[in-house]
């Protein structure tokens, strides 16, 4: 078993005194052992988060700088050939323009979404949940939180774009034919099957009314309180 040895530090050290310091021994506390143990899988585990975000924003710094890209307002577009068709990261604008054969209209659609994205920085939400989630890795409503939060991005930037009556119906079919299970990054948000048909169902629906919205915001002090009992 280990054992901590206490030294009297202005003992004169002869074979005697250390004999004598040496059988002085207490052992290590079992806690402080396990505390160790989980400490040291906490910062493997947040190490690890670190460095797929860090490898993240490596492979958008490598695509911005590896494609072209023009100026478009103040926004940057780059012209890439992921499997995704588009993707935002605050002023930069990655778009497929070759993807399923997409129309001159769908693309200035799909950028107008795009910049509906990168006008409300949703990019700093993403760095901050995944900040959280380097944090807090060991979570698992820290992972939901970031699919929510997403979804509620997609939300807000699909009915500001969508606008009414039969420029809903074509934008909710543009959705249909972008669904595809390849995601680019974890920094941005594929376009799944599953989030195609939550997203279409959303275009279609009416806006909450206030009642409704009140209960939705009296529920965020509970989902609070939940994340906090998870981490302690």
């Amino acid at each position: 078993p280990l054992s901590l040895t206490i030294m009297d530090p202005f003992m004169v050290l002869t074979p005697k005194n250390i004999e004598s310091g040496m059988q002085t021994s207490y052992p290590l506390n079992s806690w402080a052992s396990l505390m160790f143990i989980l400490s040291a899988i906490y910062f493997i585990g947040a190490f690890y988060k670190s460095i797929a975000l860090f490898r993240n924003l490596l492979k958008i710094r490598k695509s911005i700088r590896n494609n072209s890209r023009h100026k478009e307002g103040k926004y940057w577009t780059v012209d890439t050939d992921n499997k995704v068709v588009a993707f935002s990261f605050f002023n930069f604008i990655f778009i497929n323009g070759d993807f399923k054969n997409l129309t001159s209209q769908e693309i200035q659609q799909i950028k107008n979404h795009e910049y509906i994205h990168a006008n409300q920085l949703h990019t700093i939400d993403i760095l901050f949940i995944e900040i959280v989630g380097i944090l807090f890795w060991f979570n698992p409503l820290v992972r939901y939180a970031k699919t929510k939060l997403q979804e509620i991005h997609e939300y807000i930037a699909d009915e500001k774009t969508a606008g009414h009556g039969e420029m809903k119906k074509c934008y909710a079919q543009l959705l249909f034919n972008l669904a595809s299970d390849t995601k680019a990054f974890c920094l941005s948000t594929g376009f799944s099957g599953r989030q195609i048909n939550n997203r279409i169902l959303m275009v279609s629906k009416a806006r909450s009314l206030p009642w409704y919205r009140l209960v939705f915001i009296s529920l965020i002090p509970v989902a609070a309180f939940l994340l906090l009992s998870f981490s302690y």
